[in-house]
């Protein structure tokens, strides 16, 4: 699902991009691909420096690594009762996500084919807000909603579940600014889940500033709510036991990581991206597990505010 969905919203804003800018496809693929490729040695800084305002590599990252991270939340999902739970809840009923650095959505995908996978039934109502300093990843969340809701359609027939909406509600904050999110207390308060996907490593500098606003969210987030963090598993593990404690001091539990080192589900083919785009753009990313070793790349927690 996720590859055909990420295929066609690429496909689509490829050739939007194309005709605004006068230029081929095979052009803007191989502008692309320059982009995915300045910014594969960024990811392993302590403040790597992308260029997500730039549409083409907004594409590159839907590209590289959309697939990946929805994977990764449909797993955190799958292996969390915490998370499960939530969801059983909103059956029928609505369910209230916050991603922070949210980007292009890949949590959404995630739990729609999660939704779709388990059928133990759907909420009415998925309301997403977004939180993520480039208001341009706005165009590329609302493709994927539009994406995921004709595939919710088009896969359940009957007509309780196929009114289903995604609602994305996006807000341009930083998240190491805590006093930003100072007026949105109410937004964050209804909020399910808490997601931060792949933030903490994009911001280790910055690690204080991001306590600042986790405490912030935790003192208004309502009881029940439950904080995902899904993230780079590094070589030297002081980074990842770094946030394991800065989550175990604020909610005064202790907390536990787990890791993860699979691949992409099966019935997730490369191959299915095309053959145009896999021959310009590389392949995705489809596993998280080193070359040598196969140890581990993934790491995720998951603590519930009482």
């Amino acid at each position: 699902m996720y590859i055909d969905l990420v295929r066609r919203v690429l496909e689509q804003a490829v050739d939007t991009y194309a005709t605004e800018h006068g230029e081929t496809v095979s052009t803007v693929l191989s502008q692309i691909r320059e982009q995915i490729d300045k910014t594969s040695t960024e990811y392993r800084k302590d403040e790597p420096q992308i260029k997500y305002h730039d549409a083409l590599c907004r594409l590159g990252y839907l590209y590289r690594h959309a697939t990946a991270n929805a994977t990764l939340f449909e797993l955190v999902v799958r292996e969390s009762g915490e998370l499960r739970s939530v969801v059983r809840a909103s059956v029928d009923g609505k369910l209230e996500i916050c991603a922070v650095g949210g980007g292009p959505g890949t949590e959404l995908l995630g739990l729609v084919k999660y939704l779709l996978q388990c059928r133990l039934g759907f909420p009415r109502k998925v309301v997403f807000t977004v939180l993520d300093l480039v208001p341009q990843w706005a165009e590329t969340w609302q493709q994927l909603a539009d994406a995921s809701e004709d595939e919710l359609r088009k896969t359940l027939k009957d007509e309780k579940h196929a009114c289903l909406v995604i609602a994305p509600v996006l807000l341009p904050l930083d998240a190491t600014d805590a006093s930003a999110f100072k007026s949105y207390a109410y937004q964050f308060g209804r909020a399910n889940i808490i997601v931060f996907n792949y933030l903490f490593s994009e911001r280790k500098t910055k690690l204080p500033n991001l306590k600042k606003t986790l405490k912030h969210l935790h003192s208004v987030a309502a009881s029940g709510c439950v904080f995902v963090v899904i993230d780079r598993l590094e070589k030297n593990p002081t980074f990842m036991n770094d946030v394991v404690a800065l989550f175990s001091d604020l909610f005064g539990v202790t907390v536990r990581a787990h890791t993860f080192r699979g691949t992409l589900d099966g019935d997730e083919q490369t191959a299915d991206m095309g053959t145009m785009l896999n021959n310009v753009l590389g392949n995705p990313r489809v596993r998280f597990f080193t070359d040598m070793y196969r140890d581990p790349t993934v790491f995720w927690l998951v603590v519930t505010k009482p």
